[in-house]
């Protein structure tokens, strides 16, 4: 039987032996050459600090396993433009890709929009006399009011004078006609004095039933009525209750909306799919049902402050749902002519341009720039840039620009000047390490380092590093 003491040491080698086996083949592992993937490996980098650079796998100074470049298929390094991803690879990250086409596109083009009123439609009630208001209708700024409806009355005593000389003639029309004397020359002068009495009224703002009312009952009419002449919505209300104007202010402005304007907001290249005449369909964001619209020959009118350009749509609105300030969703059905096109998801807008990844047919992405037209539904219109057959990427293209801008910041952050890390070959501006104690002297010259490590490992053994030439 073997001794307790005995086997714990024997158990305690065999422990030590298999630790030390595998950090061995963990540590051959780690600095053995990857398996070929069909391109070559361009160099080696410190993951940590891309500017160094080695021929050859291992240790990077700073501790961490150098992680191979490989060039693409044309034998060229990766740039921010330019980035490599393995085809057994691109599942996993989530890239695909879809052929540019070319051809007619239809869809909907779906633009917000605000009801007006028909400006050739609109009323303005005004009078020609100077008054003062003294009832006033229930209208209101808002209101839908019928024809002929009263809006309110005002007096005034201008018009006394001619309902005077009104009721003088028909009361000499009414004596004669009494007296049997209707072929009278006399009967002549006093209808020709209340016609033109009549008109005067008409023409200083009494209504047509006002007048016959005077005739009638053969009285002055007190207040001096004013009605809608049309069946419509009352945009402005300037009469109040013991309000005094004067002659032609404008005191109700009345639209006519069985037929009503819509302005619909459009942006960039969109404008140019509208085709004066063409169809569109209105619809209440809030409300069922939909009305008709054709887009004007107007000209578009330009929003400086939002940047779009606002084009009219005339709308039929018989039965009244449609009122001036309501937001509407207007629809107007598309076909564009021949275009190339791409699935707006592939088109990464930075604010200063656009561009798009393509798949070069190997393992490489190339990021190009382009001009954008149109966008109609899930498709924008390429203007330069591509060509049909191109296989764009419509999903991690975000990805792959994000590694483009990791990469062109490294390279804006890489030191350009300044004299070498003899261990990394990292360039040191040697006042930074003269401050920082990072510095060696050596057979009278002055050497800097990035890292107290660099300059621990560089003290250790000068030998290597001089007589090797490291340079970055």
């Amino acid at each position: 039987m073997i001794p307790m003491k005995r086997l714990v040491a024997i158990v305690t080698v065999l422990a030590t032996v298999a630790v030390a086996f595998a950090v061995g083949r963990w540590a051959g592992e780690r600095q053995r050459p990857p398996a070929a993937t069909g391109r070559p490996v361009l160099y080696w980098v410190d993951p940590m600090n891309p500017s160094f650079r080695s021929p050859q796998p291992g240790i990077a100074p700073c501790g961490m396993p150098l992680e191979p470049v490989y060039a693409d298929l044309t034998g060229a390094a990766p740039t921010s433009d330019r980035i490599v991803v393995a085809r057994s690879r691109r599942s996993l990250v989530g890239i695909e890709t879809q052929a540019v086409s070319s051809g007619p596109v239809a869809a909907s083009l779906r633009l917000f929009g605000r009801v007006a009123a028909d400006e050739s439609r609109v009323h303005v009630i005004t009078s020609k006399l100077d008054g003062s208001v003294q009832r006033v209708g229930a209208a209101a700024k808002g209101s839908l009011v019928q024809p002929g409806e009263l809006l309110g009355e005002f007096t005034s005593d201008t018009t006394a004078v001619s309902q005077r000389t009104l009721l003088t003639a028909l009361e000499e029309i009414d004596e004669l006609k009494a007296e049997g004397l209707e072929t009278d020359p006399r009967m002549v002068q006093f209808k020709s004095s209340a016609r033109v009495a009549r008109q005067n009224l008409l023409n200083l703002g009494l209504t047509e039933n006002q007048v016959e009312e005077i005739a009638r009952t053969r009285r002055a009419a007190t207040f001096i009525e004013v009605r809608s002449p049309v069946a419509g919505y009352v945009l402005e209300r300037n009469f109040a209750l013991g309000q005094r104007f004067e002659s032609d202010a404008p005191l109700f402005v009345i639209a006519d909306i069985r037929r009503v304007w819509i302005w619909a907001d459009v942006f960039g290249a969109d404008a140019t799919l509208l085709r004066p005449g063409a169809a569109a369909v209105v619809r209440l964001p809030d409300r069922p049902g939909e009305f008709e619209a054709t887009i004007s020959r107007a000209s578009p009118r330009f929003d400086p402050v939002a940047r779009t350009q606002a084009v009219r749509l005339n709308a039929v609105n018989s039965a009244g749902g449609l009122l001036p300030g309501m937001f509407v969703d207007v629809e107007v059905p598309i076909t564009a002519e021949s275009a190339m096109t791409v699935p707006a998801e592939a088109v990464v807008d930075t604010g200063l341009r656009r561009r798009v990844w393509v798949d070069r047919g190997d393992d490489g992405f190339e990021a190009r720039e382009v001009r954008t037209g149109f966008k109609l539904g899930d498709r924008v219109q390429v203007l330069s840039g591509l060509v049909p057959g191109d296989e764009v990427v419509v999903a991690g293209n975000f990805l792959l620009d994000s590694e483009s801008r990791l990469r062109t910041s490294r390279e804006s952050t890489r030191p350009t000047s300044g004299s070498p890390d003899p261990v990394c070959g990292m360039r040191v501006d040697p006042e930074m390490a003269t401050a920082s104690g990072l510095i060696s002297d050596l057979a009278g010259q002055r050497y800097s380092f990035c890292s107290p490590r660099c300059k621990e490992r560089f003290d250790a053994d000068s030998s290597e590093f001089v007589e090797s030439g490291v340079s970055p």
